[in-house]
């Protein structure tokens, strides 16, 4: 009796492992999978997303690393004039004024920069933001796009299929078009506000070349 019950219990054991390994099998198909369903309009906004998308993540690193460039640069002058200041003070003490104003006017000038680049920053972070949140609701609707497609091969089968398919096919439209039209108007947004910005960088990047110019009466 044991005997018998032991094999019954292997064999019960082995279906479980096999059943097992199936189901497996298809989630791990299902993670690779992509769907087959292609709505063109919608490729082409997800492909001037992401390229504005990294266009902004790169700007950012960018823009930091100038910003450390312009503190380190005006220091760095300010660090020099310590130097000079005590050799031509000793002959000339008119000279190392004027150089010491001379760095004073850099110190201004990369200052302004600087503010300038930091609300350069916060509408970089503001544009990052807002395309973070849109990257998990792409990546949300591609999920509901794959379910509607596998769904879709399924709904020949019997009304509970047809049924699944269906509320897989009219969640996935709710998603989409919602996305759709938020995806939409925030490429629309992103060269204007990006103009505005940056035009107002540039005039304060002229304005602070100008102050360290007017500075340069050596």
């Amino acid at each position: 009796i044991n005997a018998e019950y032991g094999a019954q219990a292997m064999k019960k054991f082995g279906k479980a492992v096999k059943s097992g390994a199936s189901n497996t099998a298809k989630a791990v198909s299902n993670i690779n999978a992509k769907p087959t369903t292609v709505d063109d309009q919608f490729e082409e906004k997800r492909t001037y997303f992401n390229t504005y998308k990294k266009s902004f993540e790169d700007m950012k690193k960018d823009v930091t690393k100038l910003q450390e460039t312009v503190n380190n640069f005006a220091k760095s002058f300010e660090a020099v004039t310590k130097s000079f200041d005590t050799i031509l003070r000793i002959e000339d003490a008119d000279k190392a004024e004027a150089y010491k104003n001379s760095t004073s006017a850099i110190r201004k000038g990369g200052d302004k920069v600087s503010n300038g680049l930091s609300s350069l920053l916060a509408m970089i972070e503001t544009r990052i933001n807002i395309h973070d949140g849109l990257k998990k609701r792409i990546v949300q609707r591609d999920k509901l796009l794959l379910d509607m497609d596998i769904a879709n091969k399924e709904k020949e089968k019997g009304d509970k299929q047809k049924q699944k398919y269906n509320e897989a096919k009219d969640k996935y439209e709710e998603v989409n078009s919602k996305l759709d039209d938020d995806l939409g108007e925030a490429l629309n947004q992103i060269y204007p506000e990006f103009l505005k910005h940056y035009q107002k960088y540039v005039e304060v990047q002229k304005e602070a070349f100008e102050i360290i110019y007017k500075g340069q009466d050596l």
